[in-house]
């Protein structure tokens, strides 16, 4: 089962842990997407003074951090991708992680051995880690019927592997699953997707076979233990803490080098009182009137 060519990576082995390691009552549980991972390499790469506000924003968490083998797979995707290109693009956001959160990589062996090492009998291990995958894939009949015949982890995934879009995410859910069985209190996914993440997250919430599944008693109690936040989350956050130190036109100018090109195009989820909701897009200017005029703005995706 191989989800991951290690020789592309090896300039990132010193800053990454390849073992499961459950997080301390006091740590949160992350889990990064693969569009989250790429634009904070780039933060890294380009603007190494301003990822360490994003360091901060993890500290700040006590951040434990997930990695699905997979996630790497897809940043080192590109077929022109070298052991020195991905040196380059990635070595740097790594090396910095390392030095203060702990990353974790996980093959989709360990994410199996996780759940098993939680029940008394294999059998049962698999049954239910079969059965997590079949409700996962719901809105794809293909891949749940190949789920539904597997025998084993590693034809599970080949199942997962048939349809390369969406793999990172539905991975990402079942790791998320499998720490909430691990007795991790709360998980939270850094991504901007809604389709299959935000739009997943909100089926999940409401299947009531997926809740009895993760002893889980209703739907409030399933979103507060599988938490979202997106690119823009952290990017508030960072402003939002800086309000009596940045005027207005330093957190423009902020935003203009990591919220930019199509990312302007991102329509955000977001509140500005207890009763008043919104999804449009803001560009930076409007976003950052939110965050400095309005102490109850809070984006929410």
């Amino acid at each position: 089962m191989r989800e991951l060519d290690d020789s592309l990576i090896t300039s990132i082995d010193p800053y990454i842990e390849k073992r499961y390691i459950p997080p301390t009552p006091l740590q949160q549980a992350c889990l990064f997407d693969t569009m989250i991972l790429t634009r904070l390499a780039k933060v890294a790469r380009d603007y190494p003074a301003d990822f360490n506000h994003f360091i901060d924003e993890l500290i700040s968490l006590n951040a434990i951090l997930y990695i699905p083998e997979i996630i790497l797979e897809e940043t080192a995707g590109n077929r022109g991708m070298t052991m020195e290109l991905y040196r380059d693009l990635h070595q740097p956001m790594f090396r910095k992680l390392s030095e203060k959160i702990p990353v974790q990589v996980l093959s989709f062996e360990m994410i199996y051995d996780i759940l098993a090492a939680t029940m008394n009998h294999t059998d049962h291990a698999f049954l239910k880690f079969r059965l997590l995958n079949v409700h996962l894939n719901e809105t794809n009949k293909t891949i749940q019927h190949a789920i539904e015949v597997a025998a084993s982890p590693e034809e599970i995934f080949h199942a997962l592997s048939q349809q390369k879009k969406d793999l990172g995410e539905r991975i990402l859910h079942l790791l998320a699953f499998v720490l909430l069985e691990d007795g991790v209190p709360d998980v939270r996914l850094f991504s901007d997707e809604e389709k299959g993440v935000y739009n997943v997250r909100r089926l999940l919430s409401a299947d009531e076979k997926v809740l009895a599944l993760l002893h889980i008693q209703n739907q409030p109690s399933f979103l507060k233990a599988y938490q979202l936040e997106s690119f823009d989350c952290l990017l508030c956050s960072i402003l939002s803490k800086r309000r009596d130190v940045w005027s207005e036109e330093d957190m423009i100018t902020f935003l203009s080098k990591h919220r930019a090109g199509k990312h302007l195009h991102r329509k955000l989820r977001f509140s500005y009182s207890v009763r008043d909701v919104d999804y449009r897009q803001l560009d930076n200017q409007e976003l950052v009137q939110l965050v400095c005029r309005n102490e109850e703005f809070r984006t929410t995706f």
